[in-house]
């Protein structure tokens, strides 16, 4: 086991985390620079700063990622992290079986290891329920599960009676030592009582930011023009293409007046430069493949109204960082049914974030638009008062890392 027993209590902790595609180039260059799922990297950097004992997995989800378990030293981390392959190690006979095999394969090389190593916590991540649930059926480890926000892969067990989900079903009501969730607006205090075992601790915890960050030149844009920014994947989840068509009902009534800048990528790119082309709007907007981190502070300063329309919740790590940068912000009102955004209504009065009916309110965001256009006194009100509360709602990505830590502390055998 890479570390070294002693520092924070000498905990033993066993990771088992899904192969991001964050973590793909750092794998491929063998050097440890996450370009995202900024909580995960920040709690293997912070386990490792404290000389935790740490025995890193991460857990192959395609056919492709890997053929073969293989240990991947990096530059700049210390714990050497073991890849288990995912279904390219299954035989394909297997056919439609193969990615259950593949999880129960996953799922007994972890329990080897944990069974030697007999770990004080084993954390494990959203994307390996099998290896969670497993594990705290058949170990007395304390097991935390990991939900990075409630998503319909989650919610599509609860009462059905498909095999499959019945399994999972099971699976998520394996006695947990913990669960923890991200507060991102995706309902996780709706869900939870009915996902989870009765009396299992669950955690809600919002995300954190970097605050102070400086020396980064802004972007270069349009000047004279009202910037209404979009930042995330160009997929449905994200209600990019109902962004794009809500700028070009707004753009038709203020000619020369809108400028949009879309950072991200994704497979409605294509359908999303078509409607552009159609509209004659190309000179409108201005999109930006990615930027790195450190430099979404720049953009953040650059926009002069910000718009989510994120169909799962509204607290996500970029809209939060939006929030506390004093952007002026439209977003969905929330949905007590599903419990999406509830915590983001919460938290935001309506004279903070200017509220649509849905995601597809295409006609309602360009209206909100063109109000926030026409009244730079009312932007610059909701700014103010989007930044006081995110200053006191958000905290630091230091705080945010420490409460993980000690909700892992309380829960480590002695």
């Amino acid at each position: 086991m890479a570390g070294s027993s002693g520092g924070r209590h000498g905990r033993r902790i066993l990771m088992a985390l899904r192969l991001y595609s964050g973590l793909e180039k750092s794998i491929a260059d063998g050097v440890w620079q996450p370009t995202g799922v900024p909580t995960i990297y920040r709690l293997v950097e912070a386990l490792e700063r404290q000389q935790a004992a740490l025995k890193l997995f991460l857990l192959g989800r395609t056919a492709a990622s890997d053929r073969q378990d293989r240990d991947v030293p990096m530059t700049g981390l210390r714990v050497v992290p073991r890849i288990l392959a995912a279904t390219g190690r299954v035989p394909g006979w297997l056919g439609a079986f193969r990615p259950y095999v593949s999880e129960l394969r996953q799922a007994w090389e972890i329990w080897k290891v944990a069974r030697r190593l007999r770990p004080d916590i084993v954390y494990v991540d959203r994307g390996s329920l099998w290896v969670a649930g497993l594990m705290a059926r058949l170990t007395r480890r304390p097991v935390v599960y990991r939900v990075m926000g409630i998503s319909e892969a989650l919610t599509s067990t609860w009462n059905s009676r498909h095999p499959v989900h019945r399994v999972e079903s099971w699976l998520l009501r394996a006695p947990f030592a913990a669960v923890i969730c991200t507060l991102d607006g995706s309902g996780g205090e709706v869900w939870m009582p009915r996902l989870f075992r009765p009396g299992v601790p669950t955690h809600l915890l919002i995300n954190g930011v970097d605050r102070g960050a400086t020396g980064v030149p802004p972007l270069t844009l349009p000047s004279g023009k009202t910037r209404i920014g979009f930042v995330g994947r160009f997929e449905d989840i994200k209600g990019s293409r109902e962004f794009l068509a809500a700028f070009l009902l707004a753009r038709a009534q203020r000619p020369g007046r809108l400028h949009a800048v879309m950072i991200g990528s994704g497979p409605l790119l294509p359908a999303m430069q078509a409607d552009l082309a159609r509209a004659g709007a190309g000179e409108d907007i201005t999109i930006i493949p990615s930027l790195p981190h450190r430099e979404m502070g720049s953009a953040y300063a650059a926009f002069d109204i910000y718009v989510s329309l994120n169909r799962q919740g509204n607290l996500s790590n970029a809209n939060i960082e939006a929030f506390t940068a004093g952007c002026c912000a439209i977003v969905p009102h929330g949905d007590a049914a599903s419990g999406r955004d509830v915590a983001l209504d919460g938290l935001f009065p309506p004279d903070s974030l200017l509220r649509i009916a849905s995601p597809d309110d295409t006609a309602g965001l360009a209206q909100a638009i063109l109000r926030l256009h026409d009244d730079p006194a009312e932007r610059q009100d909701r700014s103010r008062r989007i930044a006081a509360i995110a200053e006191q709602a958000i905290p630091s990505w230091e705080v945010r890392i420490d409460q993980e830590l000690r909700i892992l502390d309380a829960l480590a055998r002695p």
